[in-house]
């Protein structure tokens, strides 16, 4: 599947416990990034920092991402931030809306 659909080299896969610890390291590092400017900034200046780190680093993965497929970097970087900034947007939308209907509050 790694060759034949994703277009990936088998040789980078590696091995599945050095995998799952860049997988680790990857998600704790990608969860931290959007949340850094709340302690040191406030409202909506922190806000707007957290999302260009957001959509920045989504575009950097999207890049490296279509340079292990040897596709389009530029594209697979608007792929990414694209599809990020859409389930943020898609997230906050369903947030708003258990808001809106007493479900949950803030």
């Amino acid at each position: 599947m790694l060759t034949e659909e994703l277009n990936l080299n088998l040789e980078i896969a590696g091995s599945p416990i050095k995998s799952a610890l860049r997988m680790f390291v990857s998600f704790l590092i990608g969860g931290m990034l959007p949340i850094l400017p709340f302690f040191f900034l406030s409202g909506l200046d922190a806000l707007f920092v957290a999302i260009g780190i957001s959509i920045s680093t989504s575009f950097t993965v999207g890049v490296i991402k279509s340079k292990m497929a040897n596709t389009n970097k530029i594209v697979g970087g608007l792929e990414m931030a694209g599809l990020g900034t859409g389930v943020a947007l898609i997230g906050y939308g369903i947030g708003s809306e258990l808001t809106n209907l007493g479900i949950i509050s803030v």
